[in-house]
C-alpha cells in the first residue's frame, strides 16, 4: 500500500467520523472544530465523498486481493519463484552373504544360484557348501545441486518391489521370503543400526548432501519354497528401486533366484 492510499483512507475515515460526531456531539465538535452539526456534516462529507471518488476503486481491489496492483491498476497474483530441489544420488551395489551371489559387471543384475534337497526341501549354496541368505549392501552418496549448502538434506527411499514373490509349481505357489511378525523377512538396515534402526521391506533415509550412508538389504530365504523350483536355471526374478521423493530420479536393480541343481535332476 502507497503513500496516496494511505492519505485516502484516512481522509475517507477521517470524514466519516466527523459526520458521526457532528450528529452524537455537536457540543463538542463545535467546541474544538468552532462549526456546529451542519458544518461538521458538510466537511465530513466533503473529505470522505474526495478519498472515495479519487481512490476507492484501487482501495477495495486491494481489500479484495490482499496485495498491491501494480501501476496499470491490474491485480497479478503473486507466484512463488524459489525451485524445490529433490536430490539424485550415485549408488555403488555389492553382492555379499551368500558366496555364489554375484552382480554383473553393469552392477544392476543380482544373482543367485543355489542347489535343492527336494527331500528335506533346503538348499546348499553353489559351491555345495551350507546355505547363507544373500546380502546386498548399497553405498548411497548424495550429488550436491546448484546452490546447495553443507546444511541441506537429501531424502533417498528405497523399496523391495516383490516382497511377495512366488515359486510357481504345478500343483500350488510357495512364498520365496520368509514371514514373521507381520513382515516379510526383507529387511533395510542403514548403518549404523543402533542409530537407525530396521525397516521392512521399504524405507528411507536423510542424510546431508555432504554425507553419503550405507545400507543393506537382507533377505531372509524360505529354503522350503525355493527347493520346489521345478526346473534348474528358470529364476524367479524379482526387482528392487531407489528413488527421490518426487520420482525425478530412481535407479533399479533386478535379482534372479534359480537353482542349478537339484537332487530330482541329478545323475
Amino acid at each position: 500500500m502507497d503513500i496516496t492510499q494511505i492519505i485516502l483512507i484516512a481522509a475517507m475515515l477521517g470524514g466519516i467520523i466527523l459526520i458521526i460526531a457532528g450528529i452524537f456531539m455537536k457540543a463538542k465538535v463545535k467546541k474544538v472544530t468552532g462549526v456546529g452539526m451542519f458544518g461538521a456534516i458538510i466537511i465530513g462529507a466533503v473529505l470522505a465523498g474526495a478519498g472515495y471518488y479519487f481512490g476507492g476503486d484501487a482501495i477495495v481491489e486491494n481489500w479484495q486481493t490482499g496485495g498491491e496492483p501494480p501501476a496499470g491498476g491490474q491485480y497479478i497474483p503473486y507466484t512463488p519463484t524459489e525451485t524445490i530441489h529433490d536430490a539424485e544420488f550415485t549408488i555403488t551395489p555389492t553382492a555379499q552373504g551368500n558366496s555364489g551371489f554375484t552382480i554383473d559387471s553393469a552392477k544392476t543384475i543380482f544373482s543367485c544360484p543355489a542347489i535343492a534337497n527336494t527331500t528335506a526341501h533346503t538348499l546348499d549354496e553353489a559351491d555345495n557348501t551350507t546355505w547363507v541368505d544373500p546380502d546386498m549392501k548399497f553405498v548411497v552418496v548424495p550429488i550436491a545441486y546448484a546452490g546447495a549448502d553443507a546444511l541441506d538434506l537429501a531424502t533417498c527411499f528405497f523399496e523391495f518391489n516383490d516382497p511377495d514373490a512366488l515359486v510357481n509349481t504345478a500343483t500350488s505357489n510357495y512364498y520365496v521370503f520368509t514371514k514373521s511378525g507381520g513382515y516379510r523377512q526383507i529387511e533395510w538396515n542403514v548403518m549404523p543400526a543402533a542409530t537407525y534402526g530396521h525397516q521392512y521391506v521399504s524405507g528411507s533415509q536423510s542424510t546431508l548432501l555432504t554425507t553419503p550412508f550405507t545400507v543393506f538389504c537382507n533377505m531372509s530365504i524360505n529354503q522350503d519354497s525355493v527347493s520346489r523350483i521345478e526346473n534348474v536355471y528358470d529364476p524367479v526374478t524379482m526387482s528392487l528401486t531407489f528413488h527421490n521423493a518426487a520420482n525425478t530420479w530412481s535407479k533399479t536393480y533386478t535379482m534372479s533366484l534359480f537353482l542349478i541343481l537339484s537332487n530330482a535332476q541329478a545323475t
